[in-house]
C-alpha cells in the first residue's frame, strides 16, 4: 500500500477516536516526521503538558491573529493546549522562560 493511502487511513482512524492531526513540514529542518498527532489532554495533566509543549503564533507588534488563526487557536486550546500569541521580542523571551522556569507542582 502506498505511504499517502495509509496515512490517510491513519488520519480518518485518528478523527474517529478525537485526535487531531497536522502535516508536520519544516522548512529548516530535513527529515522531519510527517505527522503530529494531538489527543485531548485530561485537565489535571494541562499544566505538566505547557511546561513542555506549546503553540505559539508570532504576530506583527500591535496585530492580532486573524480569524482562522483565532479559530484554530480555539481548536488547539479546546485540546487543552496552551497557544500564545507573541508581538513583542520581550514576549517571546518570556515564553522561552515560563517553559523552562516553571516548577511541577503535584496535584
Amino acid at each position: 500500500m502506498l505511504e499517502k493511502q495509509i496515512e490517510s487511513h491513519g488520519r480518518i482512524y485518528a478523527k474517529q477516536h478525537n485526535q487531531t492531526e497536522y502535516k508536520f513540514t519544516s522548512m529548516n529542518r530535513t527529515a522531519v516526521p510527517d505527522r503530529l498527532k494531538l489527543a485531548p489532554i485530561p485537565e489535571e495533566h494541562r499544566v505538566i503538558v505547557a511546561r513542555y509543549i506549546r503553540f505559539v503564533e508570532y504576530k506583527q507588534t500591535g496585530k492580532k491573529p486573524t480569524a482562522v488563526q483565532a479559530r484554530e487557536h480555539k481548536r488547539l486550546r479546546d485540546l487543552g493546549f496552551t497557544v500564545e500569541v507573541v508581538d513583542s521580542v520581550e514576549g517571546a523571551k518570556w515564553v522561552t522562560h515560563e517553559m523552562s522556569t516553571s516548577i511541577f507542582m503535584p496535584c
